[in-house]
């Protein structure tokens, strides 16, 4: 399980480097172009903006993603110690029960 949500947190990461690089370049190339008309240029790097603040927005929900991680392993490791301690509570009662009998 921590696994896919490692995987999961990856794959946000990537996503988001990947919107910062191609949209970044894009408006810089928009911004110099003299090709296009002013209303193409504003359109265009309106939506790379936009899509900018959606990749802070992924980067935002891996990086809670990965407290979320850490909490569960931290979580699990207790439940594995407080597992462990029963048992051997349950063992030494059980060696004591039968070196009684």
């Amino acid at each position: 399980m921590f696994a896919r949500k490692k995987n999961i947190v990856w794959f946000l990461r990537g996503n988001a480097v990947w919107t910062f690089i191609v949209w970044g370049r894009f408006i810089k190339t928009m911004i110099k172009d003299k090709e296009h008309s002013l209303g193409f240029k504003v359109v265009h790097i309106s939506l790379g903006l936009i899509s900018i603040v959606l990749g802070l927005g992924l980067l935002a929900v891996s990086n809670s993603l990965v407290s979320v991680v850490q909490d569960d392993a931290r979580i699990s490791e207790l439940a594995r110690s407080t597992i462990k301690d029963y048992v051997k509570s349950i063992n030494n009662k059980l060696v004591s029960t039968f070196t009684k009998i």
